[in-house]
């Protein structure tokens, strides 16, 4: 019983860098130039852009992509059509994976991350597949 404490500290520190690195790589994401070209930022429409919050985006992300901030939302929606839904994320120790869904665009676009010096860094764009 007296190891309880520890373990829970252990649990919630183990959360916190999970989470902390979930963050890293969506941002690392939304910052490639791979996925850039196909957000179009510059036409009005297509500003903010948006996140669609579930298991890998929560509302404790605080993210931005070129300067603006990106807005969450809960669930799609008609009205909003300028957004992003990560469907996998899986994060190693030095490596991730993502897939994620734009759609604006209406594709999928799959990826893997490295870290180098502590920064994740999308490696590669593996598939992009247009509806």
């Amino acid at each position: 019983m007296r190891y309880f404490p520890i373990i829970i500290l252990i649990l919630f520190q183990t959360a916190t860098a999970q989470t902390s690195d979930g963050t890293e790589v969506i941002q690392a994401v939304l910052d490639a130039d791979q996925i850039e070209n196909y957000l179009h930022l510059d036409l009005p429409e297509r500003t903010p852009l948006y996140l669609l919050k579930n298991k890998f985006v929560d509302e404790t992300v605080d993210l931005s992509v070129k300067g603006q901030k990106v807005l969450l939302i809960e669930e799609e929606s008609d009205s909003v059509k300028n957004y992003i839904q990560f469907l996998d994320l899986d994060i190693g120790e030095d490596k991730a994976e993502f897939e994620l869904y734009y759609k604006m665009e209406n594709m999928l676009i799959k990826g893997r991350l490295k870290r180098l010096d502590g920064q994740w860094q999308v490696d590669a764009i593996e598939d992009i597949i247009e509806f």
